[in-house]
């Protein structure tokens, strides 16, 4: 990748920022956790989960409706596929080889080799479906569309902070093995889109 490309990309960005700090802060904020852990190539989860942690002692609208969105869309595109049982084990069994591989101890390996899927479930309740449930049940009641439209760019600001060209170049941060088709990564950060789309014009009927 070029050196213009990704002065480019982070000239975007800092505009993009400075633009968002102007129109309003906590949208700022929450914008600039999704292009941290896409800059950071980190998972799209973790500012997502930041965001929902910090919803939690906050009445702010905004922040409540973008958490509502964005957790629409997790859970659209992530229990989507996850739901398939073939891309629930490639997600599974190379992120257990990836933890065992820093591991030493044999009894430990044991444990994990015999528990993961265990292990996993309980994490995914911890991550993703706890908080994302939170977020369904508490604030639909302040669902605002113009605010609740706010939440429809988040994935692709945290794609485009990432520096990829292709959806399917983002498996180098979520090591799903094999890698998902490219019908799948569309279906992961478009689904969220048109979710998004579909209920802000139900929002405004």
């Amino acid at each position: 990748m070029s050196i213009n490309f990704l002065a480019k990309r982070e000239n975007n960005i800092i505009l993009f920022l400075m633009l968002t700090f102007y129109l309003n802060k906590v949208l700022s904020f929450i914008y600039s956790l999704f292009i941290l852990s896409g800059y950071l190539r980190l998972p799209y989860t973790y500012a997502w989960f930041i965001l929902i942690c910090s919803s939690i002692f906050s009445n702010n609208l905004i922040l409540l409706n973008v958490a509502y969105g964005s957790s629409i869309g997790l859970l659209i595109s992530y229990y989507g596929i996850v739901y398939n049982k073939k891309n629930f084990i490639a997600l599974v069994d190379n992120k257990k080889k990836n933890i065992i591989k820093y591991i030493h101890n044999k009894k430990l390996i044991n444990i994990i080799n015999n528990n993961y899927y265990i292990i996993f479930r309980l994490s995914d309740i911890i991550m993703h479906l706890l908080p994302l449930s939170y977020a369904l049940i508490k604030y639909h009641k302040y669902l605002e569309p113009n605010k609740f439209l706010l939440s429809l760019p988040t994935n692709i600001i945290y794609f485009y902070s990432t520096g990829l060209n292709k959806f399917n170049e983002t498996n180098i941060i979520y090591h799903i093995n094999p890698n998902l088709t490219n019908i799948l990564w569309l279906y992961i950060y478009i689904s969220p889109i048109i979710s998004i789309i579909i209920i802000y014009f139900i929002l405004i009927i």
